[in-house]
């Protein structure tokens, strides 16, 4: 192929539209894990324990995602920044810092990790990635691997 003087060129090679696929594959498991991670928990308590159990710290914590309901039937969804005995301050999705009264609430929904639904998330999206590896694999087989 070379002329005289030259290395001999090899060929071009083509690339597969298959090459995609384990970005795709990648894609799709972290989409399975974001799905199957997190759970909403609502905490069933009368408004005096609901109140006592967020000033104690065992139903919120700094970094929690939050959802609450207040006395006159707003509801807010936030990150827990700080918890002290009278407010917890966060930011809600916009971005906006936010002050609720612990007082004021009624009702109390946190988004926790539930770890059976990770795990078969994580199980569903390993499988998947293998299932697309194994086609790629055989396409190469089949077409070659020009």
């Amino acid at each position: 192929m070379g002329g005289a003087g030259q290395p001999p060129q090899r060929p071009l090679r083509r690339r597969h539209a298959f090459h995609g696929c384990l970005g795709v594959g990648s894609l799709l498991v972290v989409a399975l894990v974001s799905f199957g991670c997190t759970t909403l928990q609502s905490t069933q308590l009368p408004p005096e324990e609901l109140r006592y159990g967020i000033r104690s710290g065992d139903l919120v914590q700094p970094g929690d995602e939050i959802s609450v309901v207040t006395v006159d039937g707003a509801e807010l969804v936030l990150v827990a920044r700080d918890v002290d005995d009278a407010v917890i301050r966060g930011e809600l999705p916009g971005g906006e810092e936010a002050t609720v009264a612990i007082d004021d609430l009624v009702a109390l929904r946190t988004h926790q990790v539930d770890p059976v639904r990770t795990g078969f998330a994580v199980a569903g999206g390993s499988y998947a990635l293998t299932l697309l590896l194994w086609v790629f694999i055989g396409f190469t087989i089949v077409f070659g691997a020009a």
